[in-house]
């Protein structure tokens, strides 16, 4: 049988340019691992008329973290603030399986914090984060 794993205990954490701070009340994380480029390599010599491809350059890829907003949280409160100053830091992902691993992201900013009101519910956040460059899985 498989090792199947949960979310349950994971944890997401944002550098405030001194230390990680757990951004807390996380309830959904997407990390997307990116994409190579294909660099089209045809030329007029291909002679069985297909197109030919190599791989280009990996693009690190994104995170999305979703969860209940808390406007007094200073990790909520930091990457709001990063992401008004366009800032780079650090972050990292815990995972907490049997074998706790962690990926820490040397380059990472916020291209999109948003939150949600709801009549009859939690305040809610979404970050959306782009990663850059080297990524350290331990």
């Amino acid at each position: 049988m498989p090792n199947v794993l949960i979310g349950a205990g994971t944890t997401f954490e944002w550098h405030n340019g001194t230390v990680f701070q757990v951004v807390s009340g996380l309830q959904r994380l997407d990390h997307n691992l990116g994409e190579v480029e294909a660099i089209d390599t045809s030329h007029f010599g291909s002679t069985d008329k297909k197109r030919t491809f190599t791989p280009g350059l990996l693009d690190p890829g994104s995170i999305e973290i979703e969860g209940d907003f808390d406007p007094d949280d200073v990790a909520h409160t930091q990457m709001k603030t990063d992401y008004h100053g366009r800032t780079t830091r650090q972050c990292k992902i815990t995972r907490t399986d049997a074998t706790p691993s962690t990926v820490t992201f040397t380059n990472a900013f916020i291209t999109a914090f948003r939150t949600t009101a709801v009549h009859d519910n939690k305040w809610r956040f979404t970050a959306t984060i782009k990663v850059s460059g080297a990524i350290t899985e331990a």
